[in-house]
């Protein structure tokens, strides 16, 4: 009987899952590999595609391809046609909004998967793949930006912006 006031609480809010996507475009600067700083230049192209549940929360599944470049200092850049690096994210995207109006909402983002080199990179292996960071969307508009972290103790740290487009967020 204790609980029945908390519940009906919730009995308010609209869980109803509905389809929800995204496709984005992404740029990550700066980064410490494998305990060493580099100079990172990052572009990805990614998409998401979930569910969200009423207004408040998404989980998606995500996957992310990066391009990269690196300069590492008195050794030069390593980057040419052949030189480029590119790696896949895959990851389980979970997200949390606060909307402001109907128009415009904030919210947290959690991604945790695995990252995997696909050319030009030293492991084929999966590492773990973890980013977290906040955004803004404006009706079908997004704008994101926060941490990037690839593999783990010396792994691959890079900050990240990201402007996308989503579907079906209404």
């Amino acid at each position: 009987m204790a609980f029945l006031p908390i519940w009906s609480c919730f009995a308010q809010v609209d869980f109803s899952p509905k389809y929800v996507g995204d496709m984005h475009l992404g740029y990550g600067s700066t980064s410490i590999t494998n305990g060493m700083d580099t100079y990172q230049q990052r572009g990805s192209v990614g998409t998401i595609q979930g569910v969200k549940l009423g207004k408040w929360m998404q989980v998606g599944l995500g996957v992310d391809v990066n391009f990269m470049t690196h300069y590492y200092p008195n050794r030069g850049i390593y980057a040419s046609i052949s030189g480029l690096r590119m790696y896949m994210n895959e990851f389980v995207d979970l997200r949390g909004y606060y909307p402001i109006n109907d128009n415009f909402r904030l919210y947290v983002d959690l991604g945790l998967g695995a990252g995997h080199g696909v050319l030009h990179m030293d492991t084929k292996n999966a590492q773990f793949f973890c980013q977290f960071g906040t955004g803004l969307q404006y009706k079908l508009l997004d704008w994101s930006f926060g941490l990037h972290n690839n593999g783990t103790g010396n792994g691959s740290t890079t900050f990240f912006t990201k402007i996308g487009i989503c579907f079906n967020n209404y």
